[in-house]
C-alpha cells in the first residue's frame, strides 16, 4: 500500500510556496526586441515546423530536461536584459502600473525561478528514490524540451478519502512559447483517468491571479480560497475521445 510521505509533502510545500507568480498578466506578449529570436510562440500544435510531443520520463531525465530548459533561457538570451532576476521581480511587484516590458520580464523571471525550484525538488526526489508517488512529463520540440510538469499520483486505493486524488505540483513552459501548457495537462488528466480517478486533478495556488490567467482556461474551478480542481467529464473544455486515448483538451471556444 502506498503511504503519504509527510517529509516529501513538507519539502514540496517549501518550493510551491515560493514558486507561483504574482503577476496579473503572466501570459503577456514579449516586447518587440525579443521577437528577433524567431520563436513561434502562438501556435500550440505546430512550432517552427515541429509538432510538440509530450513524454513521461523518469526523474533523472526530468532533471536533465529541466536543467537544459533552465540553461537555455539564459544562453539563448531570454534574460540577458535583466541584470538581477530576483531584484527585477521585486521591482515589478512594487509597481502599481506595469508596462508591457515589465510583464514580459516578470514572465521570464518567474519561469527561471520555477525551473530552479523544480530542479532542486527533482534532485531531492531522486535522492529518496521516489518512483511511485510522482510522475514527470517533458514536452519536446524535436529533441529540445520546451516544457516540464511534475504531478503527484494518488492511486484509486485513496478514492474513499476525498482529498486524495492526483495533484499537479509544477507546470512550466518556455517563456517564448504560449498555449502549449494544455499538452502537458492532457497527460496529467489521462494519468488520473488511468489510475482510477476519472481524470480529476487538483492544484494549489500561491496567488489568486494565476488561477484566472492560466488554469481557468484549462477548465479548473475554485474549490476553496487557494485550491482549484478539474473534473473533465463535467467540463466543456474537455472531450473524452477513445481515438485520442482518453481525454483531450478542446478549449472553451
Amino acid at each position: 500500500m502506498l503511504k503519504r510521505n509527510n517529509s516529501v509533502d513538507s519539502y514540496i510545500h517549501k518550493f510551491l510556496s515560493e514558486s507561483l507568480t504574482r503577476s496579473k498578466s503572466f501570459h503577456s506578449l514579449p516586447p518587440d526586441n525579443i521577437l528577433k529570436l524567431n520563436i513561434n510562440y502562438n501556435n500550440p500544435r505546430l512550432i517552427n515546423g515541429y509538432v510538440p510531443v509530450v513524454r513521461e520520463t523518469n526523474i533523472s531525465d526530468g532533471i536533465s530536461a529541466t536543467t537544459q530548459l533552465y540553461q537555455s533561457i539564459r544562453t539563448d538570451g531570454w534574460i540577458n536584459h535583466i541584470n538581477n532576476v530576483t531584484e527585477r521581480e521585486k521591482e515589478i511587484h512594487q509597481k502599481k502600473e506595469k508596462t508591457r516590458e515589465d510583464l514580459w520580464d516578470m514572465r521570464c523571471c518567474i519561469t527561471y525561478k520555477l525551473l530552479d525550484n523544480l530542479k532542486k525538488l527533482l534532485t531531492y526526489l531522486k535522492k529518496i528514490e521516489d518512483t511511485q508517488i510522482h510522475a514527470c512529463f517533458v514536452c519536446y520540440i524535436n529533441t529540445n524540451p520546451i516544457g516540464v510538469m511534475l504531478m503527484r499520483k494518488y492511486y484509486s486505493l485513496y478514492s474513499r478519502v476525498k482529498s486524495y486524488y492526483p495533484e499537479v505540483n509544477f507546470l512550466i513552459t518556455h517563456p517564448g512559447i504560449q498555449n502549449c501548457g494544455h499538452l502537458l495537462m492532457e497527460k496529467a488528466v489521462n494519468m488520473s483517468y488511468e489510475i482510477g480517478h476519472h481524470g480529476k486533478l487538483k492544484i494549489t495556488l500561491a496567488t489568486d491571479e494565476l488561477s484566472s490567467k492560466v488554469y481557468e482556461k484549462m477548465g479548473f474551478i475554485k474549490s476553496d480560497n487557494m485550491r482549484m480542481t478539474l473534473t473533465p467529464n463535467e467540463n466543456k473544455a474537455w472531450l473524452f475521445s477513445p481515438n485520442h486515448g482518453g481525454y483531450r483538451f478542446k478549449g472553451n471556444g
